[in-house]
């Protein structure tokens, strides 16, 4: 048998909790906006601070990803909506709008995706 852990934590030391406080994320739902976007529609939107492009894909699904391609560092604003994918307007990069996940070259890099939900006709955005 191996014998207790000892070391910093919270049975270790009392002031480790206090410590570790500051390196916690607090996550919040953040407004977005009025939920009036049609079906492979697209927009920047400021929320909580930060400029993100907020997307209806063509099943209705909202998403919600970082505005900048990850292969050069372009704006994605100008892009297409793509069924599920977003396309690059500089490169034709192609990115899942629910994921971020890189889905074509030349991008290989995901970018940011963020957690969006429809309350009452109102867009929330869940941004760190």
């Amino acid at each position: 048998m191996r014998p207790p852990r000892r070391g910093p934590g919270p049975s270790a030391d009392a002031a480790w909790a206090w410590r570790a406080l500051p390196t916690i994320r607090r996550v919040t739902w953040h407004a977005a906006g009025d939920a009036d976007l049609a079906p492979g529609d697209w927009a920047l939107r400021a929320v909580g601070g930060c400029r993100l492009l907020v997307a209806r894909a063509a099943d209705g699904t909202w998403c919600a990803l970082d505005p900048v391609c990850t292969h050069a560092g372009l704006p994605l604003a100008g892009g297409r909506v793509r069924g599920r994918p977003f396309v690059c307007p500089h490169h034709g990069a192609r990115f899942c709008l629910v994921t971020g996940r890189a889905l074509g070259p030349p991008a290989v890099a995901p970018v940011r995706a963020f957690p969006v939900r429809d309350r009452e006709g109102r867009l929330e955005v869940l941004v760190p």
